[in-house]
């Protein structure tokens, strides 16, 4: 379980992590005491990541991230909804980090990523800037990286390509320009998550390793061929308003979850039959038609089915004959 703490009133985290939960202090502004980050760099020491340092805020002040010389011991950080922030250089110091989300509107420096004290991180996040001129090109060299997001940086990013062990990517704010080919060399990757931005298509995404994908919110996307990842076992496809129709084949006979939520223009659904591992399936605010739909035939081994149309009165029904034919009708996550 996940506690959220403010800051100036500690009172209770010691027990949280001595029992095993993960806690997240949060800073909306300066810490009030050197004590308090004393103690905070002692229960880092202590429970390592199970502690995670938050700043944000700081409305009408830098963020000064000189702050975090008193928290060498420091393994999770995070500073993001930040306006401006100053002294990133201070981050070179801290030796311990092993994940960390940087989100600062200004002052990011263009060279962050050649700081030796990030080079060994195993979760990063990197977003926020108002200029993409981040270079993206030394995290080829991030060994230990398991999990990355990036959000509007592009410069040097064909350079992930080199990130083999590379498990979850997540795309954010990525400008239909930039070719996503590189994806298909991250031999480790299973979970990719494509948000804003604007493309008409993935095609270029054909890594068969992926088992999970969400696109979300990508402007302008009017296709989508999920058989060309063929070892994709969770397709999650929401807010896509160009999309009119999606259809399987057997090439997608690994997938155990699909959901579909607000493609308003989506009103074909084809080759569900060929899904012989599906066991849910959302669909909610499309233009599908639902008995044309079961007409064509449903996965046999389904089991969780919830299919929410544009009228509250067909949902009634829709609902009834679903929970008749023994199936939950829970929205998947």
């Amino acid at each position: 379980m996940e506690h959220r703490i403010d800051g100036h009133q500690l009172d209770g985290v010691p027990e949280l992590l001595a029992s095993g939960e993960h806690v997240i202090v949060q800073f909306a502004e300066p810490p009030a005491t050197k004590t308090t980050l004393a103690e905070l760099n002692r229960l880092a020491k202590k429970y390592g990541v199970a502690l995670q340092l938050r700043f944000f805020g700081h409305y009408g002040s830098r963020f000064d991230f000189e702050t975090l010389l008193q928290l060498p011991n420091m393994e999770n950080l995070v500073a993001d909804c930040l306006d401006e922030a100053v002294h990133f250089e201070a981050l070179r110091e801290l030796r311990s980090l092993r994940r960390v989300a940087i989100g600062v509107h200004n002052g990011t420096p263009d060279d962050l990523l050649t700081y030796p004290s990030l080079s060994g991180v195993e979760r990063l996040v990197l977003g926020g800037g108002h200029c993409n001129t981040l270079e993206l090109s030394p995290l080829a060299e991030y060994g230990a990286l398991r999990s990355l997001h990036i959000a509007g940086y592009t410069k040097g990013i064909d350079q992930l390509a080199k990130l083999t062990d590379l498990h979850s990517l997540s795309l954010s704010s990525i400008g239909n320009r930039q070719n996503l080919d590189f994806v298909d060399k991250l031999s480790s990757l299973r979970s990719l998550r494509l948000t804003l931005g604007g493309r008409e298509h993935i095609d270029e995404v054909i890594n068969p390793a992926v088992e999970e994908l969400a696109v979300v919110r990508v402007r302008g996307l009017s296709r989508l061929k999920p058989e060309q990842l063929t070892g994709l076992k969770k397709l999650s496809i929401d807010d896509q308003l160009q999309i009119r129709s999606l259809s399987f084949s057997n090439r997608s006979r690994a997938l155990q979850a699909l959901r579909i939520v607000n493609c308003k223009a989506l009103e074909s659904l084809e080759g569900l039959t060929h899904l012989v591992a599906l066991e849910r399936l959302s669909i909610f605010g499309t233009s599908i038609d639902f008995d044309a739909l079961m007409s064509r035939g449903i996965p046999k081994r389904l089991k969780s089915f919830a299919f929410y149309s544009k009228s509250r009165r067909l949902d009634v029904a829709i609902h009834k004959r679903l929970r008749a034919l023994g199936f939950e009708d829970t929205l998947l996550d």
